[in-house]
């Protein structure tokens, strides 16, 4: 078992990005992030994480907040070491 986890997060254009007319080309499903090149001419490659998370657009019904993200590898993290710390 790997002592790395690596949890990702689409977030949300900032302002400048919504003022370019940026287009995401990120996708997430399940802990598998995409990044879709077809529109630029690009290839398309996935990656798989332990985590992906989804928050770019709130009316996605796989949106999830900055604290459910947090929540989530917080928890996951400190159930992984609890077995692992000795209480006193």
């Amino acid at each position: 078992m790997s002592s790395v986890k690596v949890a990702v997060r689409v977030r949300p254009f900032n302002q400048r990005e919504i003022g370019n007319e940026s287009k995401c080309i990120i996708g997430v499903t399940a802990n598998t992030t995409t990044i879709n090149g077809r529109d630029l001419g690009k290839e398309t490659h996935s990656f798989n994480f332990d985590h992906s998370y989804w928050s770019f657009s709130k009316n996605d019904s796989h949106f999830t907040t900055q604290k459910q993200v947090s929540l989530c590898v917080f928890i996951k993290f400190f159930l992984e070491i609890s077995p692992r710390v000795r209480s006193p």
